[in-house]
């Protein structure tokens, strides 16, 4: 009786290891490893992380691949860097994006900048979901027109991608769902914990006045400079009439605003403003070239904008000065974030001889 016993045991486990190799790929069960988002706590919150699409080292790099590679338009030729150049701070320095086959579209290109503590995508925030964004345009018949069907079909095919899914995401198939999910871990990853500002050179304080007071606790000491031709004088004055919608250590927040009077209906998205001097031309349509021309537009129609925006309580007795306008772009200068732009864990993996054997 012993030794049936033994038999019997030594087949159970031989059968429950086929099983596992049969369904793993391996002899044993290799879970993800957990991806260590780098960011301050104290100056963003804490991140909105789905339950269902955690951030792994896996994932991460399956969805930087993915992000990068043409493979998701329908003719091979566009990815989605293409539109999101990170020299560009992930814009595409065109009015309005174009699709695969040359189509243009009717939005400029937004940045790409913490997106984990977003809770609505798009210009118009039409999307409450990151991984329902990356879904959109690459099945958007004018944007990356990608049939799903045949994109899993070319991903099975690949010799490569297979064994990364599998890595990633070891207990599914290839999907769209799961490209949608490995891209968004990705995209959650570039980060900016702020700028910054070198508010001894601004108004000749010390550090440590800067670091026992808010922002805006130094923006309203400031105030009896707010007629002076300065540097510092157009930072109080722009901090004053911006920060209504522009606001937070990345200066942008999810208030959705009406940000062009005659349309009443229309509410927009206030994009960050890291990295601003590289992201021309500006406006959810692209109509303005320069900074100065979307500053004169704001100046011009300060009012309506608070009638049409009552719930920002915008501040409507804040004039710029002609000064303000000529020197803007040197306070934008501050909010220069560039380790975004330069970061190679967020770098296209394709443009430099690329093995994927390394990968």
């Amino acid at each position: 009786m012993r030794i049936w016993r033994w038999f019997l045991f030594i087949t159970v486990m031989l059968l429950s290891m086929s099983f596992d190799y049969v369904i793993n790929g391996t002899g044993s069960v290799n879970e993800p490893t957990p991806f260590v988002l780098d960011y301050s706590l104290d100056t963003l919150g804490y991140p909105n992380i789905p339950a269902n699409n955690p951030l792994t080292v896996e994932g991460v790099k399956l969805g930087r691949l993915l992000f990068y590679d043409p493979i998701l338009s329908s003719n091979n030729e566009m990815s989605c860097g293409t539109c999101h150049i990170q020299s560009k701070a992930f814009t595409d320095g065109k009015r309005l994006a174009v699709g695969t086959y040359q189509d243009t579209l009717s939005r400029n290109t937004m940045s790409l900048v913490n997106l984990a503590w977003s809770k609505h995508f798009f210009w118009d925030g039409r999307e409450k979901s990151l991984e329902q964004l990356v879904r959109e345009p690459v099945t958007n018949a004018i944007e990356m027109a990608q049939d799903t069907i045949e994109l899993v079909d070319e991903l099975n095919q690949n010799p490569n991608y297979p064994k990364l899914f599998h890595a990633a995401f070891p207990d599914q198939e290839i999907s769209m769902e799961l490209v949608s999910k490995a891209i968004a871990q990705f995209l959650r990853t570039i980060v900016s914990n702020g700028v910054k500002l070198n508010y001894n050179e601004l108004f000749e304080v010390s550090e440590q006045y800067y670091d026992e007071r808010t922002e805006s606790e130094i923006i309203a000491e400031q105030l009896h400079i707010e007629q002076e031709e300065s540097l510092r004088g157009t930072f109080t004055r722009l901090a004053k009439m911006c920060t209504s919608c522009h606001g937070g250590p990345i200066y942008g927040n999810e208030s959705m605003a009406n940000n062009n009077p005659g349309a009443t209906t229309m509410r927009m998205k206030a994009p960050s403003l890291v990295n601003i001097m590289h992201t021309a031309p500006y406006m959810h349509d692209g109509r303005f070239e320069t900074l100065t021309e979307v500053l004169q537009h704001y100046s011009e129609h300060f009012s309506s904008l608070d009638a049409l925006n009552p719930d920002l309580r915008i501040t409507t007795n804040n004039q710029l000065l002609s000064y303000d306008i000529e020197h803007a772009e040197e306070v934008f200068e501050l909010f220069d974030d560039k380790g975004l732009m330069s970061n190679q864990s967020f770098s296209d993996p394709f443009e430099n001889t690329f093995n994927w054997s390394e990968y």
